[in-house]
């Protein structure tokens, strides 16, 4: 099999206007994270104050929502663009990808002259921004595509829409316009693929792309944590895990101190919390909240947030990758300074 039936795609609730996809390090993202020692302190605390029944799927539902609405704004770091080849990645319990709205399609021929960091059925990963080529297709949900407008219509490159279930959209689509369609298998056995007539041939087209232009064939969670032993073909992204948990502390340290200008913390609390991080402290603080009232807290945390929505729809919100660059020259970006003085500078 040939290169040219070989697909990427990505599927996403990002539609890529201008046939440009970015990735995380160079857009103004934000997220809510629950899994760091505060995520987890504050889940605790929230179980501990609501009679949620977390085997009952609605209320766990509910608790996760509750539990977003007390949680501050995060960011993460990735600098690379990610796709599955010839399928969809199956939803797993971190990730849902059968409901998104999108899913880009695209001829990895036309990728070639891209900077590919790796490739594997479930994890290729091209560094930096990417333009779609004119081969591209981008799946649309219907009722996603008819509240764009016409101008922005007019920047996708060639659309389809569908309704339903994404994965089948996709496997349809490729069969479409010749690719061919596989069911991939995040089990490290199936070597990507579930069994089928067309697997062996599938994996070996892969493997000579590989070898033919060098790209090495890694998961993209060993690119991020160091686990693999070819530093010069991953050089460019060597520094991955360490720009996410500089993000990820420049935003948590940012919360804090906002929170404890405006909530009483005693300072040995606060030196604790921020220096050291850990669950006990993490734990310690929520029963501050506790005592204040977890609805005072909530508006606390619903103030800092949407300070950093209007950043964001303003334009003046840092991406990640400044936020890296001002940390590692020793300028760190003051978020709320930057507030201050651009959005309530404005106003005056």
């Amino acid at each position: 099999m040939e290169i040219g039936k070989i697909a990427l795609v990505r599927a996403t609730n990002i539609i890529p206007f201008h046939g440009v996809i970015a990735p995380i390090s160079e857009t103004r993202y934000m997220t809510k994270d629950m899994n760091n020692y505060f995520g987890n302190a504050v889940s605790d605390m929230l179980r501990r104050n609501k009679n949620y029944d977390l085997w009952i799927e609605e209320e766990f539902e509910g608790f996760k929502r509750e539990l977003k609405e007390l949680l501050p704004y995060s960011s993460d770091y990735n600098s690379m663009v990610l796709f599955s080849l010839n399928g969809l990645v199956p939803d797993d319990i971190n990730n849902t990808f059968s409901t998104k709205n999108c899913a880009v399609i695209e001829d990895m021929a036309m990728q070639m002259d891209s900077e590919i960091i790796s490739i594997c059925p479930t994890d290729t990963a091209i560094k930096g921004t990417m333009r779609l080529s004119d081969r591209s297709l981008v799946l649309i949900r219907e009722e996603v595509y008819a509240f764009l407008s016409e101008e922005q219509k007019a920047t996708l490159p060639r659309v389809k829409l569908f309704t339903g279930d994404l994965g089948e959209a996709v496997e349809d689509t490729l069969l479409e316009n010749g690719y061919q369609a596989e069911s991939l298998s995040l089990r490290r056995e199936d070597k990507g693929y579930l069994k089928s007539p067309t697997k062996e041939e599938t994996i070996k087209a892969i493997n000579d792309v590989a070898s033919t232009h060098g790209i090495p064939q890694v998961l993209f969670f060993n690119i991020i944590t160091g686990q693999v032993d070819c530093p010069d073909e991953l050089s460019a992204v060597k520094d991955e895990f360490r720009n996410y948990t500089i993000v990820a502390k420049f935003y948590q340290d940012t919360f804090f101190r906002y929170l404890f200008e405006h909530m009483s913390v005693e300072e040995d609390l606060q030196y604790s919390v921020t220096q050291f991080g850990s669950k006990p402290y993490m734990d310690k603080l929520c029963h501050k909240f506790e005592e204040m009232g977890i609805d005072s807290y909530r508006e606390l945390v619903q103030g800092y947030n949407a300070k950093l929505d209007q950043m964001r729809e303003s334009g003046i919100l840092p991406t990640p990758e400044e936020i890296v660059t001002s940390v590692r020259i020793k300028e760190p970006i003051d978020l709320m300074g930057l507030y201050n003085e651009k959005l309530l500078g404005a106003n005056k």
